[in-house]
């Protein structure tokens, strides 16, 4: 008989901490399938020789000293290696770990000299069936080969687990699917379990390949038919089935190696922003990168439990003890916004407002801020002074009543105004569009804890006030464009801004972060948030570039400027906005070396 689960997560195995490191060894891979992750973001493999083999020695050193059970070996696909891979399977054994191999199994010569290491499971991609013509018989081919292959690993006793997802293309052709599935259950006798994902929900999937409520429930009950085999079905990131939501296990019983050496909690966060990378096995020692996984893990841990909290549905759930918040990553799925979200069967239908944009948006300019690029053309239409006047009192009443820190009041918005209106005025855009942006840019409060992205509910607060004061559809959604792309973590997120005026609103709102406003922000913000003033162990004029956290603050403001501040200049995308960047640059580099210079002189 077969079973049908549903599930958060293809990675959780078991809940001993670091009991699983998945290793994505390589970005390479032949198929190049359109609904890829690594399509998606576009990674590629340019790193010499020489210092992959040196990612790899550390990569080893950090497994001995984290001690996992196991070692999947994922990608890209690994066999591309070459005689390297057996190298690293030779490697990750001496550490006393078991190693799995996530694969196409192709090329088959390579791919059975593996088995003879003696895997502890293959994890094998079973390709969606809904290719055509030629293409199909081809596809067949190859499956036919697999077959093979894969008897041959049942005949060895290795434990088989498939992985496969649901797209578009597939639901053409679901009966073959099925039918695929058939063969391989009742042909390969080590394949109990086959993994199909909603790759969606985890965003590295293409918004035109993904598919709708109703298609996913005629694609379950399609492939449920399995009934007279013995194979478990394993639906995962199936919001609309899903209930009480499992424990996430990124930077708990699971975490993840890229292979430039980042170190992530769960490598679906790092396909989402590589800013959620804890450090690298080439820049930090094997303690502090678990000590920044445990701190990860904390982090996690409790902004989950205050996302349930605050989750409307949760508390009338029945299962809301046994809930723990399902996937981390799905909560960041959608690629237009960056408030997140609970997604499971009762959730699902208030999530839908999350598609794209923001929750609470009127449809019309969600749809268009999703599936087009905002307008850029209008009526020639004048913002009064009236209405701007009433808009900032509007703005600076509610910035008074909630209160976060003194980098983020109500003169930070009057400077990003200021800035906005000279750069617009010499970029010749839309001053209807930029000044209320600027103006409700930072309207909601930031919150010390991840999760908290204050741009979408800042937009979702300028539609509101907006809609109510004539502004129009088209101008609205051009608007809330500006606001959603303006800030450092949207850029890092990969919301960019897809119009002049949303440039020149980034411009200006950079612009704030840089020079002798930008030290005095960022040292005022730190005193709230963080516990030193931190020391300075590179040439200002040539930063190290570290990761910026979008967990929470940095830990000190001097590693907020390598992280941030000092990157600005070569962000900016107005002429204006650059050239008013470069003395402001040259000023924190100065600032910077006189703070270094004391320091060391008082040593």
């Amino acid at each position: 008989m077969s079973n049908i689960i549903s599930r958060e997560c293809c990675f959780r195995t078991d809940d001993s901490p670091f009991s699983k490191v998945v290793w994505e060894i390589t970005f390479s891979c032949p198929l190049k399938c359109p609904y890829c992750f690594q399509e998606r973001t576009g990674h590629r493999n340019t790193l010499p020789r020489a210092e992959l083999k040196d990612i790899r020695d550390k990569v080893f050193n950090l497994l001995s000293y984290a001690r996992p059970r196991n070692v999947l070996i994922s990608g890209g696909e690994p066999l591309t290696l070459g005689h390297d891979l057996f190298y690293v399977i030779e490697s990750i054994k001496s550490t006393g770990a078991s190693f799995s191999l996530s694969t196409t199994g192709f090329p088959q010569s390579r791919f059975r000299r593996v088995l003879d290491y003696g895997p502890s499971g293959i994890n094998i991609s079973i390709d969606p069936a809904g290719m055509k013509g030629e293409q199909y018989q081809y596809r067949k081919t190859k499956f036919d080969t697999l077959l093979n292959i894969l008897r041959e690993v049942s005949q060895r006793n290795i434990p088989i687990k498939g992985t496969s997802l649901i797209t578009r293309d597939n639901l053409r052709n679901v009966s073959a699917y099925s039918e695929m599935l058939h063969t391989l259950a009742e042909t390969i006798p080590m394949l109990k379990t086959v993994f199909i994902t909603n790759p969606y929900h985890i965003g590295y999937m293409r918004p035109d390949l993904s598919v709708k409520p109703e298609q996913v429930q005629t694609f379950i009950e399609s492939v449920s038919k399995l009934q007279e085999v013995s194979l478990d079905l394993r639906f995962i990131n199936f919001s609309s089935i899903s209930t009480s939501l499992q424990e996430c296990p990124a930077a708990h019983s699971v975490f993840a190696i890229v292979p430039n050496g980042d170190v992530v909690g769960c490598p679906f966060l790092y396909h989402r922003t590589s800013s959620f990378a804890v450090g690298n096995v080439l820049d930090n020692s094997p303690s502090t990168l678990m000590k920044s996984l445990e701190r990860f893990r904390g982090i996690l841990t409790q902004n989950m439990s205050k996302l349930i909290e605050s989750t409307t549905e949760c508390a009338k759930c029945p299962a809301k003890n046994r809930c723990k918040g399902g996937c981390f990553a799905e909560t960041f799925a959608m690629k237009e916004t960056s408030i997140p979200a609970l997604l499971c069967q009762r959730t699902v239908q208030s999530a839908k407002g999350r598609n794209g944009t923001l929750l609470s948006v009127p449809l019309e300019v969600r749809s268009k801020l999703m599936f087009g690029k905002p307008k850029t053309h209008f009526k020639k239409r004048k913002l009064s002074k009236s209405l701007e006047s009433k808009m900032a009192t509007h703005v600076r009443e509610y910035m008074k009543r909630t209160f976060s820190d003194i980098a983020h009041r109500f003169d930070h918005i009057e400077c990003v105004v200021r800035l906005v209106k000279y750069i617009s005025t010499k970029e010749h855009v839309n001053p209807r569009i930029v000044i209320p942006a600027a103006y409700f840019h930072d309207y909601a409060p930031r919150q010390h804890h991840a999760f908290h992205f204050h741009t979408d509910e800042s937009g979702d607060a300028a539609a509101t006030f907006l809609s109510e004061n004539g502004f129009d559809t088209d101008e609205i959604t051009a608007i809330v464009h500006c606001i959603v792309a303006s800030e450092f973590s949207s850029y890092l997120l990969g919301i960019e801004p897809r119009t002049a005026e949303a440039k020149v609103v980034r411009d200006a709102d950079f612009l704030e972060s840089m020079g002798a406003r930008g030290i005095a922000r960022v040292f005022s913000f730190a005193g709230k948030h963080c516990k030193e003033l931190g020391y300075l162990d590179y040439e200002p004029a040539s930063p190290p570039f570290t990761h910026h956290n979008i967990m929470g603050p940095d830990e000190t403001p001097i590693q907020h400027f390598a992280a941030k501040l000092l990157l600005l200049r070569n962000l900016l995308q107005t002429d204006t906005g650059k050239a008013l960047g470069v003395s402001r640059h040259k000023f924190m580099v100065k600032f910077l070396r006189r703070y270094r210079n004391e320091v060391d002189l008082s040593m």
